[in-house]
C-alpha cells in the first residue's frame, strides 16, 4: 500500500491546493476506480477540505475513507434536494461495467441522465416548486461541478491522435452503444445547463483507466489481468488483443480531474491520458505478465460476454489541452505504474 500512498503524496506536490481549502467537496463514485483515487488524493493533500464520499457500499467507504463523511443515496431516483451540499463536485459515477452493458443497457442510460441531471440542479439552486423545478436567485459565485465523461464519446475516430473537437461513430442501433451514448448525452446536458442557466461545469474525457483499490465485481480487462496475475493463474485473453488504446495510471488521472476541476474553463472538455501509455490490449497483458511472471493464453468468450466489448479499435488520446493547464503525469513507466498496481492491490 505504501507504493500507491508515495504516488499519491508525489502527484499531490504539483498541484496547488488553496482554493480547496476550507471548502466542501463532494466526490460521487468514490467506491469506485477513479472516485476512490481523486478522494485518496484530495484528502492525502489537503486535510482542510471537507470530503463527502458518495457511494452505495457504506461499509466500503468507511473503511477506505475513516475521516471523509459519506453519502449513500441510490443515484437511479435521487433527486436535486437529496444532495448535500457543496463547493465543488466530482461526478465519477458512471456505471463503467461491460458486463452491465448488455444485462442492463436501459439502466445504464437512464442512472447516468437522470443522477448528473439531479447534481445540476443542485449545483444551480434549483428547489422544488410543486411538481416542477424552477430556477431561483441564484449567488455571484455557483458551486463547480466536474463530469467524468469518457473517451468512447469519441466512438470510431479515424484521426491517429483523437483531440476534444473529434468526433467518430457510434451505432445507436446496438444496445452496446448504451454507455458512449449516455456519455454523449450527459455531456450535451451539461452544455445545456451552461447555456440555460448559468451552470459552472467542467468535463473530462479519461482513456482506460487502470489502478488498485477495483473490487471483484471489476470484470475490465485490466482488472481481469491483474487479478490473473495475483491470483497465480494464466492471464486470459479473450480476443487477439490487437485494440490500440490510451491508457492512464488512477493517480495520474485523480491529479488530472483536480487539476481541471480547479483551472479548467466552464463548458470545456479535457482529454486524460498518459502519453507514455499507449499500447494494445494484448501489450497490456504480456506487461502484466513480465512483471507477474504469469503466463498469457487464449480463450473463446461467452456470448454475453463479447456482447460488451468495446468494438473501438483504436482511441490514442491528445493531452496537449490538459497540459496546458499544468498537469503531467508522474515520471515512473507505465510498467512500474502497474507493479505498483499489482503489489498495492496485493495487500487489500
Amino acid at each position: 500500500m505504501s507504493l500507491y500512498k508515495d504516488d499519491i503524496a508525489a502527484a499531490g506536490k504539483a498541484i496547488s491546493w488553496k482554493r480547496l481549502e476550507g471548502k466542501t467537496l463532494l466526490v460521487t463514485g468514490a467506491s469506485g476506480l477513479i472516485g476512490g483515487a481523486v478522494v485518496d488524493l484530495v484528502s492525502g493533500n489537503c486535510p482542510s477540505c471537507r470530503i463527502i464520499a458518495g457511494g452505495r457500499n457504506l461499509q466500503r467507504l468507511k473503511a477506505r475513507f475513516p475521516k471523509a463523511e459519506y453519502w449513500t443515496k441510490d443515484l437511479s431516483d435521487v433527486r436535486a434536494e437529496d444532495i448535500p451540499h457543496f463547493d465543488y463536485a466530482v461526478h465519477a459515477a458512471g456505471g463503467a461495467n461491460p458486463a452491465l452493458y448488455s444485462s442492463k443497457p436501459v439502466e445504464v442510460i437512464t442512472t447516468a441522465v437522470h443522477s448528473l441531471e439531479a447534481l445540476l440542479r443542485a449545483s444551480c439552486h434549483f428547489e422544488p416548486l410543486s411538481c416542477h423545478f424552477e430556477p431561483v436567485e441564484k449567488s455571484h459565485s455557483l458551486p463547480r461541478l466536474l463530469f467524468v465523461s469518457s473517451d468512447e464519446v469519441y466512438g470510431q475516430c479515424s484521426q491517429p491522435l483523437i483531440t476534444e473537437k473529434d468526433s467518430g461513430y457510434v451505432d445507436c442501433t446496438t444496445p452496446r452503444s448504451c454507455y458512449p451514448s449516455a456519455k454523449r448525452l450527459c455531456e450535451s446536458l451539461c452544455a445545456s445547463f451552461i447555456s440555460e442557466y448559468g451552470a459552472d461545469v467542467v468535463t473530462v474525457r479519461p482513456s482506460h483507466i487502470y489502478g488498485p483499490y477495483f473490487t471483484d465485481q471489476d470484470n475490465r480487462v485490466y482488472a481481469q489481468f491483474i487479478r490473473n496475475a495475483i491470483n497465480g493463474e494464466d492471464i486470459v485473453m479473450k480476443s487477439p488483443g490487437t485494440q490500440m488504446r490510451s491508457w492512464c495510471y488512477s493517480v495520474d488521472c485523480a491529479a488530472a480531474i483536480v487539476t481541471a476541476l480547479l483551472e479548467g474553463e466552464t463548458g470545456e472538455a479535457y482529454n486524460i491520458a498518459d502519453n507514455g501509455a499507449e499500447f494494445s490490449i494484448r501489450q497490456l497483458a504480456d506487461m502484466i505478465s513480465e512483471v507477474s511472471g504469469c503466463k498469457v493464453r487464449m480463450e473463446c468468450p461467452a456470448q454475453e460476454e463479447s456482447r460488451g466489448y468495446n468494438p473501438v479499435t483504436r482511441s490514442v488520446l491528445s493531452t496537449s489541452k490538459l497540459e496546458a493547464l499544468g498537469w503531467k503525469p508522474l515520471t515512473a513507466s507505465a510498467k512500474e505504474k502497474i507493479a505498483n498496481t499489482i503489489s498495492t492491490q496485493k495487500t487489500l
